[in-house]
């Protein structure tokens, strides 16, 4: 299975940057190599295809190659709704969400 990392920026095609410190210490501990595979996401919806441009000591660079339109959260919640009364499922959503 692909890695799946979160960055707290915009993501857009064609685009390098060096991730975070936290991502980054993510896929060193992981071991992968230059590269490798990532899925990054934002959580904007959608998610990314990227792959491991460069890794050294001060970061991990990643080339992001294309999206993937893909929206987990509203799968999570389309799941917990059907299994939940209408109340609960109002309670942990923002309104007119639920359906």
């Amino acid at each position: 299975m692909t890695p799946r990392i979160h960055v707290d920026r915009p993501l857009a095609g064609g685009e390098r940057f060096v991730l975070p410190t936290a991502p980054s210490r993510h896929v060193q501990v992981l071991r992968l190599q230059p590269g490798a595979a990532l899925t990054l996401f934002n959580g904007q919806g959608g998610e990314w295809r990227a792959r491991v441009a460069t890794i050294g000591r001060s970061g991990v660079g990643v080339e992001v190659m294309d999206a993937v339109d893909v929206d987990r959260e509203e799968a999570y919640h389309r799941q917990n709704c059907t299994r939940s009364s209408p109340i609960t499922c109002r309670l942990r959503t923002s309104p007119n969400t639920c359906g």
